[in-house]
């Protein structure tokens, strides 16, 4: 006789925060927040699945030049276009906005 899997539900819980620690892995994460949370049902416990997470923009987020620094040092990289006053995702956006 086979056993049939059971499904289950998977929990996902995404974080962001500070990393206060060494390259080694000895460390912690600090000033830490839930940025998603979500709980997904009907895997089936022996197969293989692969979960694929798209970060959304956050750079456009920003509304002040600080912001976006601090943006681009912790998560991605981020730059400030003075002319509009708006944060963007690369230098280059900045000399196509008006």
């Amino acid at each position: 006789l086979s056993t049939v899997p059971e499904d289950c539900t998977m929990t996902i819980e995404i974080t962001e925060g500070i990393y206060n620690g060494s390259e080694e892995g000895n460390g912690s994460i600090v000033q830490e927040k839930v940025i998603h949370n979500s709980v997904l049902s009907g895997f089936i416990t022996n197969s293989i699945s692969v979960i694929t997470f798209i970060p959304q923009p956050r750079c456009l987020e920003q509304t002040t030049e600080d912001e976006c620094i601090a943006e681009s040092l912790q998560n991605v990289s981020c730059t400030w276009c003075p002319d509009s006053e708006k944060c963007s995702r690369n230098a280059s956006s900045c000399s196509y906005e008006d």
